[in-house]
């Protein structure tokens, strides 16, 4: 349905003033009934014709597709039609009759809407800048609603300090020339977090910012003259800046600090602040592993003119970074860490110090070390006739070569061995050399000629009850023949020739003595039968003992053996237990 409004407007020519009426075409609801002749898009293009549009034609018949006027057959928001070389459709120029579009409110001073058009159909947007050198007060952009009004209003436009101070003040300083005079900077450090502690370098990754302050009179400015400005965020480049760069860097992809803004204040004040994952050099003091320290400075520093230095903060700019006095705990894992900051001369540094957690390492490295030392003492309890001994001990001692490695595998490749590292090395050699005493041990053992007294005496005699085995001699053969043949005591009672005087036998002295001799007599033969049974109990042990010399012999190189391995035993031990003052002592030297 075509509905024409007639709208009246005043026109002047040279008859005067006159009226004159024009027809405005309109549309009702979505469109769809628009009948009317319009043909151009909302852009101003035309619009092209419906004769070569064979599916709308086909589709919508009834729509009234003539020529190239906006039409609305598939029920779109409002009348539309196809224009331009590609042939894109596109809303068409024709307003509701309800009226119900956002009218252009007009451009304040200073302000570029776009676009700019005479009316805003509900959906559209405008979009606000400013002139150069003024900034935007109000939205930048601005929407028609469906009920023709916009929902934010005119923005206008003010002075741009910044801008204004840019040009006057910052455009003006040459960032090659320093300021005139000595420039004294200020520095702040921060270690964010550990990222890594590399021992082996060693070497640590840390992210960490350095605050550099410093004053430049050129780039001051009266903050009643710029808005009550009180500091602006620059590009670095457009300022003097120190030289600074890394200092012990053991990144070999290290390209410098980002490229970050600084802020000037404007008293002249310039904060700059240096900040990335950083990886320098420490020195690890290894010789107590794993109750180590570790110091890793983060310093930063260039060449100076003569005059200028740096030098710490006396206040903090904020709460998170520190100054030079005092010192702050950073969590490290395996590590503790306590940072500083220390800046002088021409350089500022951030020191860490790092103390080592010994739990880990006291479980996994010295207690088997610990561990495998002891048990080769078991090597000198086994038999000395069995391969048994020698397999056990080399075992022990290729465990002891495992953990060594263990021990260096993760510590810096240099001249220094730790202290647990130089107690396994004489571990190791002493094992060595004990491996081959058990072995000549083992073939003594084994030895069938007959050992000489002084052997026995020196050995089995005293070194055996010095090393708490008591006598380990044996009682010759000769001697217990000897004890045998002089117990034997043959009596025969014809032997003593006694006669009786029947006639002098009362108190006669002769009677006497014959009385005891006849009682002496008893006695004896009640004595030569006990020792007759003796030694019948004295041939049943012979029988039941050593057959032969040469078993013998072998018996007492076997208690020499013995004696042998206890002695081994403590000059291990002792050997062991002395190596560690010993090298204490050493080692306290080379620190000292």
């Amino acid at each position: 349905m075509l509905l024409r409004l007639d709208v009246c407007v005043h026109v002047s020519d040279t008859k005067g003033v006159g009226r004159r009426c024009h027809c405005k075409e309109c549309y009702y609801g979505n469109g769809e009934n628009y009948r009317g002749t319009i043909s151009a898009t909302v852009s101003g293009e035309p619009c092209i014709g419906w004769g070569n549009r064979t599916y709308e034609l086909q589709k919508y018949p009834w729509a009234n597709l003539e020529h190239n006027y906006c039409r609305n057959p598939d029920g779109a928001e409002r009348p539309w039609c196809y224009a331009g070389e590609g042939g894109e459709w596109g809303y068409c120029d024709i307003q509701p009759c309800s009226g119900l579009v956002c009218k252009d409110r007009g451009i304040p001073r200073r302000v570029r809407p776009s676009p700019v058009k005479p009316h805003y159909w509900p959906g559209e947007k405008v979009n606000y800048t400013c002139e150069s050198g003024f900034i935007l007060e109000g939205a930048v952009i601005s929407e028609c609603q469906r009920d023709a009004t916009w929902d934010t209003a005119v923005p206008t436009c003010k002075v741009d300090e910044r801008a204004l101070l840019l040009e006057e003040k910052v455009a003006l300083v040459k960032p090659s020339l320093p300021p005139t005079g000595d420039v004294i900077i200020t520095a702040e450090g921060l270690v964010s977090s550990i990222v890594n502690v590399d021992e082996t370098i060693p070497a640590i990754t840390t992210d960490s910012s350095f605050y550099l302050h410093w004053y430049d009179p050129r780039l001051a400015w009266t903050p009643s003259s710029y808005g009550d400005l009180q500091l602006i965020e620059l590009d670095a480049n457009k300022v003097w800046r120190p030289t600074i760069q890394l200092l012990m860097n053991a990144n070999p992809d290290y390209r410098g600090f980002p490229e970050v803004n600084v802020v000037v204040k404007a008293d002249g004040e310039v904060l700059w602040i240096l900040e990335n994952l950083l990886v320098t050099t420490c020195n690890l003091d290894q010789y107590f592993f794993p109750f180590d320290n570790m110091t890793c400075p983060i310093c930063v520093g260039g060449k100076f003119r003569s005059g200028d230095e740096i030098r710490c903060r006396e206040e903090n700019s904020t709460e998170d970074v520190m100054n030079c006095s005092g010192t702050r705990e950073v969590p490290g894992g395996e590590w503790s860490v306590s940072v500083s900051l220390e800046a002088s001369g021409n350089q500022a540094c951030l020191n860490l110090h790092l103390r080592r957690n010994p739990t880990y390492h006291m479980c996994t490295t010295v207690t088997p070390f610990m561990v495998l030392s002891l048990l080769m003492c078991l090597t000198f309890f086994l038999p000395a006739d069995g391969g048994a001994r020698l397999g056990y001990a080399m075992t022990i001692l290729l465990s002891m070569f495992v953990n060594l490695v263990v021990i260096t595998d993760f510590l810096p490749r240099s001249g220094n061995i730790p202290f647990i590292g130089i107690v396994n090395i004489v571990a190791i050699v002493m094992m060595s050399v004990f491996m081959l005493v058990t072995t000549w041990i083992v073939r003594l053992s084994q030895r069938e000629t007959e050992m000489s007294q002084c052997t026995k005496v020196f050995f089995l005699g005293c070194c055996a009850r010095l090393v708490l085995l008591g006598d380990m001699r044996r009682v010759p053969k000769e001697d217990k023949d000897i004890l045998l043949v002089n117990s034997r005591i043959v009596l025969d009672g014809d032997d003593i020739g006694i006669t009786q005087d029947t006639g002098n036998s009362q108190g006669s002295p002769e009677a006497d003595v014959a009385t005891v001799l006849k009682g002496l007599k008893t006695v004896m033969r009640s004595t030569q039968q006990s020792l007759e049974a003796l030694r019948q109990s004295l041939d049943g042990w012979k029988k039941d003992g050593p057959s032969d010399d040469r078993d013998e012999g072998e018996s007492d190189w076997e208690r020499l053996a013995l004696v042998l391995d206890r002695l081994c035993l403590i000059f291990y031990l002792g050997g062991l237990f002395a190596s560690v003052p010993i090298i204490l002592h050493f080692g306290y030297r080379r620190l000292l």
